[in-house]
């Protein structure tokens, strides 16, 4: 068991095009350390499946989760970032949380300063930023994208959102939503 090391660790859960990626990029402003659970899923994806497209990216995440347990990204990450170090700051940030027994083997592993943070945007908004960003798994159809929802919802998604630490809402403008979460990051940092 890792020693609880940071006085905060938040894992950030988000249905896709929820804005998980920008409060990344805020946080990293910040001086925060982030660590993305979706690089893990992709370094692995491109090593059992070399050349494979980013649509397939999913469905592989999802065998290995039936495989070897729902908590198999959160092992994963643990084991590539190694053990965690005080001096690189009173905060780290753990991107695409998926399912509560991914949260659960975090707590367990980071201690009780493991909180989730949890971003919340409208299908609609969402879908329409997916398909603007243009990653090589973004849905292009309003029909990938419902199925790449159920896909999230079938792996805990829902569940991990609704009983998040804390919950910020992405609907309104961009640099609204950068404002509430650096304010939120600071508050978590000043308390730590």
């Amino acid at each position: 068991m890792m020693s609880k090391v940071l006085p905060i660790i938040v894992a950030v859960a988000g249905m896709p095009g929820s804005g998980k990626g920008e409060l990344s990029e805020v946080a990293l402003g910040l001086g925060i350390r982030v660590v993305s659970l979706g690089d893990v899923v992709r370094y692995h994806f491109s090593i059992a499946q070399p050349g494979g497209t980013g649509d397939m990216i999913g469905a592989f995440a999802a065998r290995e989760r039936a495989l070897h347990g729902k908590d198999i990204w959160a092992r994963r990450l643990l084991l590539s970032i190694g053990p965690l170090d005080p001096s690189e700051g009173k905060l780290l940030l753990v991107d695409g949380l998926r399912s509560n027994e991914e949260a659960d083997y975090l707590r367990s592993e980071l201690g009780e300063g493991f909180l989730v943070l949890a971003v919340h945007s409208s299908p609609d908004v969402r879908f329409e930023r997916l398909r603007k960003r243009g990653r090589s798994d973004s849905p292009m159809t309003r029909a990938d994208f419902d199925e790449r929802d159920r896909r999230e919802l079938s792996w805990g998604m829902g569940d991990v959102i609704s009983s998040a630490d804390i919950m910020l809402m992405n609907d309104d403008d961009l640099e609204s939503f950068k404002d509430r979460v650096s304010r939120t990051l600071n508050g978590l940092e000043g308390g730590a």
